[in-house]
């Protein structure tokens, strides 16, 4: 930030010396505020100074956090704009610098405003699955990538026909607060049999996409242990008629 406007100020000497006359730069735009906000978009708005000619605005915007980043840059004629393509759920900083002729003002103060949330934006990650007995199998995975917001559940397909339709496998609801855990226990399986499954998350604006399939193998049961020795039939014995 002290680096940008080292630059402005050397920008504004450079006017200076060119047209020899500090007072036709521009003052900076005042009372700069979120006027509207949503998922992957801010809208901002401000008020020029008075009586002041301006050619366009540069709206400069990045993510917060990141002092080393460089600001993205947007050019405007009205004192108001709506920033898109922004990330939900993530916390951006704003700043409003006006330009005429003569160069550019002074950036505003910086404003700060987080985006709003919406559905998972990619699937549970690192789904694995351990068959823990005969009948039971215990599956983890880590939090998607691009959660948009408060994960406020997941949802676990499973299946031992992973051809069917989606709508058509058994589904384990994993609210919170287990979900938070990232890890359930599937019960009431079939003995040495292979199940696929996959998981998604969900927030109070709907469900994000599906993870990769992932499959597990029960362990068997005492049936499937038992040694079956065969049956040999003995020398038949004859019957003597009379």
């Amino acid at each position: 930030m002290k680096i940008h406007r080292f630059f402005l100020a050397i920008y504004s000497l450079l006017t200076l010396l060119a047209t020899g006359n500090l007072a036709e730069i521009p003052n900076p735009p005042g009372n700069l505020k979120v006027v509207n906000v949503g998922p992957g978009f801010v809208k901002l708005s401000w008020t020029p100074v008075p009586g002041e000619k301006i050619n366009f605005y540069k709206l400069h915007y990045r993510q917060k956090g990141d002092s080393s980043s460089i600001f993205s840059e947007e050019r405007m004629r009205d004192p108001a704009h709506k920033v898109r393509r922004l990330t939900p759920f993530t916390d951006y900083e704003f700043q409003v610098i006006a330009v005429n002729d003569v160069g550019d003002s002074r950036p505003t103060d910086i404003i700060e405003k987080r985006t709003s949330s919406s559905a998972p934006g990619t699937p549970p990650q690192n789904v694995r699955a351990i068959s823990l007995s005969p009948s039971t199998a215990l599956v983890k995975w880590n939090k998607p990538a691009r959660p948009n917001g408060i994960i406020k559940g997941y949802k676990i397909f499973y299946t031992l026909e992973p051809d069917i339709p989606l709508t058509l496998w058994t589904t384990l609801d994993i609210p919170l607060p287990q979900a938070n855990k990232r890890q359930a226990t599937i019960t009431e399986l079939k003995a040495n049999k292979i199940y696929s499954l996959c998981v998604l998350a969900y927030s109070m604006f709907g469900v994000g996409p599906i993870s990769d399939l992932e499959q597990v193998m029960t362990k068997p049961g005492a049936e499937d242990s038992v040694l079956k020795t065969p049956v040999t039939p003995g020398p038949s014995s004859k019957s003597n008629s009379r």
